[in-house]
């Protein structure tokens, strides 16, 4: 079994709601509100929030946490951690939909979500310019078929069914992720799926 330290040991027996309610996940790696609230006083600050769906994140590690149906677990509680945070704290945020990055999406769109994603960053950021035309030149594609290797995986751990546990996680999170748009003008690169 592969857990990340001994304080996940905990999370084992916990529901998602309790997960993201408990001091240790507050804490892990850092305490958000405690983190903005100090340095608040002295900077503006500002987050840049990664988004991946479910599928893609599970495959990356899906024998964490004692197993598929254990870690979605706990990623479904940091994500209800975060959007509390960003719901309580209303600290100026944008959200990076990483699905929405890949080159095989931008040949769909014709580049649109990536210059979106860009602006957002470039107006929450300040930054003078919102235009890079070579910054993904050297973007590269996962060459893991996420859903494909999710599904084997969930097989050989005894999980024949894994997406319908991610199934489950994605109902609940329904109100609670993603979060509304945060900065900037193009709103529809922040809104990223749960799923795919």
């Amino acid at each position: 079994q592969h857990y990340r330290n001994d304080r996940v040991n905990a999370w084992q027996t916990m529901t998602s709601a309790e997960i993201a309610a408990s001091g240790e996940a507050r804490n892990h790696p850092v305490n958000l509100r405690l983190f903005y609230k100090a340095y608040s006083q002295y900077a503006e600050v500002k987050f840049i929030v990664l988004h991946r769906t479910f599928v893609q994140t599970l495959a990356s590690h899906p024998g964490f946490d004692g197993g598929p149906d254990r870690h979605l677990n706990v990623l479904t509680g940091f994500m209800m951690l975060l959007s509390h945070f960003l719901e309580e704290a209303k600290p100026k945020y944008t959200l990076v939909c990483m699905n929405q990055l890949t080159n095989a999406h931008a040949l769909e769109d014709e580049g649109a979500a990536r210059r979106g994603t860009l602006s957002n960053i470039a107006e929450l950021l300040g930054w003078p310019v919102s235009e890079c035309g070579r910054c993904f030149d050297d973007w590269r594609d996962s060459s893991k078929q996420a859903r494909k290797y999710l599904k084997a995986a969930g097989r050989q751990m005894g999980v024949p069914r894994i997406m319908d546990l991610v199934k489950e996680r994605v109902k609940e999170l329904y109100g609670v992720w993603p979060p509304p748009p945060g900065v900037g003008g193009a709103a529809e690169q922040q809104q990223c799926g749960l799923m795919y």
